[in-house]
């Protein structure tokens, strides 16, 4: 078995002749294969459901037969799992598969197997020395997927690890950025066949369970959650934009950088203050123009049908519903614009090579950051308490709290629940889930009524709202759901701590 350790990155196609010509490349010889790649699976799509490719490649008279693992991609990088033989029948043959569980799947799912889709590429390939001990396949693709009548481009850059550390990547990625408009590509050529082959995009999806051991130190228990993000965000923005009316994908989206936004508050002790410093001013760029276009998702999908029920006047609600889709489709051209600029390629691109490449550590003088701990399950606990009281404090006071302080509540909840679900694996379980019940129970309510005073201050900002602040239907739904916050805040504040039931 090998393991492919790659980066991948997207590149336009009026870009690829200045490749050829970038001074890293000037004194290497490039070499040129055509590639014919045919993949297989089961009519019910067995293999995909299993994240594993199987594939043919034909180069000139050879054929190769590989089998790949998928594994999570962040800014483009992965590391995978890959058996790759050369065929000399017209069998599949997969006893070489030191994997037996594997070896067995594919070996029962045999004589079911069929082609599904293919690529087709020329690949122009160049073998870099970074330095005496690194090794660097870069090859860049240029071609098309088939599936059915259903065709896609490739044009893409690959940097294969041949030898040498993970940090040789990113660093000559970083210096080809220099000169070059690339971008960390986070699907695979087979993942990307398989949406074609569906006929859709990739679907939205939401954030994969985290699993943590206590003897995990913080900062690298920080290093999983913020991949985990990333892979989080950049899988859902490329299902986004290739679908602009995925609401959901969208969510999504603005859900990793509130996540990750929050992890790094709570690890923010451990972590060095220039760390903070370079990544965190995008962050919060990027978060508020998701925000944005999240409100008004939230107006038009959720108020405003019954907004506009209300009004007197047809014709102005179908003005106000107008007004709102245009602000919705210019928040959304921001979106856009930003993940187009190099400002974000180079954002996706250098964190995930700080996270990777051993460059991102913690600080040094942990007591001096305001904690001790250095175990995760004790840090985990100190933050954790921290965060709970920030939150369990305004929610004591919950009846008597402005618009402003229940959504600086709801940040707080928001906040303990991602932190709670980082670190749920090292508490009972029933404990967890009761805990976090309360707490997205109170949550909703909070989110529920920060909507309103969104959507009221959303239409109150268009030229058209002259039946928004009358509206009656508004102001009831507003006052039901602040009625029930009370019983809520006192369930949320009586439900045992899952880290304090850990350490009794």
């Amino acid at each position: 078995m090998a393991k492919e350790t790659e980066l991948k990155l997207a590149l336009p196609q009026k870009a690829a002749a200045r490749l050829r010509r970038h001074p890293l490349l000037q004194s290497v010889t490039p070499h040129r294969l055509r590639l014919g790649n045919t993949y297989y699976d089961t009519a019910d799509r067995l293999l995909e459901q299993d994240k594993i490719a199987l594939r043919i490649r034909r180069i000139g008279n050879q054929r190769l037969q590989t089998v790949k693992r998928a594994s999570p991609a962040a800014g483009g990088f992965s590391v995978r799992s890959e058996w790759e033989t050369p065929m000399t029948g017209s069998t599949f043959e997969f006893s070489t598969i030191e994997d037996p569980a594997l070896r067995n799947r594919l070996d029962a799912l045999r004589d079911r197997l069929e082609p599904v889709f293919s690529t087709n590429f020329t690949r122009t390939a160049w073998i870099v020395h970074p330095d005496p001990d690194s090794e660097i396949e870069l090859a860049l693709d240029r071609g098309e997927i088939l599936a059915g009548t259903r065709h896609e481009r490739i044009c893409e850059i690959e940097l294969e690890l041949v030898r040498g550390q993970p940090a040789v990547l990113f660093e000559l990625a970083r210096q080809l950025q220099h000169d070059l408009p690339l971008r960390p590509l986070s699907l695979s050529k087979a993942e990307r066949g398989f949406a074609l082959l569906h006929d859709r995009t990739t679907a939205a999806r939401k954030a994969d369970a985290i699993h943590f051991t206590p003897d995990l130190v913080p900062v690298e228990a920080f290093r999983v959650i913020a991949l985990s993000c990333l892979s989080h965000l950049q899988d859902n923005e490329a299902c986004w934009l290739a679908n602009p009316d995925d609401m959901e994908a969208l969510h999504q989206m603005h859900v990793a950088l509130r996540r990750l936004r929050s992890a790094w508050r709570l690890f923010e002790p451990m972590l060095e203050p220039t760390f903070n410093t370079r990544w965190k001013p995008f962050l919060r760029t990027l978060n508020l123009a998701l925000g944005r276009a999240r409100n008004w998702d939230m107006l038009i999908g959720e108020l405003l049908p019954h907004l506009i029920a209300e009004a007197a006047d047809r014709e102005h609600g179908q003005r106000l519903r107008n007004d709102c889709e245009q602000r919705r489709k210019r928040a959304r051209r921001q979106i856009r614009t930003l993940l187009q600029t190099t400002a974000y390629a180079h954002f996706s691109l250098g964190l995930t090579a700080e996270l990777y490449d051993g460059s991102f550590h913690g600080r040094a003088d942990t007591a001096e950051a305001g904690t001790t701990a250095h175990t995760l399950t004790a840090f985990a606990s100190t933050r954790l308490t921290l965060a709970a009281s920030a939150a369990g404090e305004r929610a004591r006071m919950i009846d008597t709290l402005d618009a402003e302080e229940r959504h600086r509540l709801r940040i707080a909840c928001k906040e303990l629940r991602y932190g709670v679900e980082f670190f749920a694996t090292l508490y009972p379980p029933e404990t967890v889930l009761a805990y976090l019940h309360t707490l997205e129970r109170l949550q909703e309510l909070l989110g529920l009524l920060n909507d309103f005073e969104v959507g009221r201050k959303l239409v109150a900002s268009l030229r058209r709202n002259g039946e928004f602040d009358r509206n009656r239907w508004l102001a009831h739904h507003r006052q039901h759901w602040r009625n029930r916050l009370a019983p809520a805040a006192q369930e949320f504040l009586s439900t045992a701590v899952p880290w304090q039931v850990t350490s009794t």
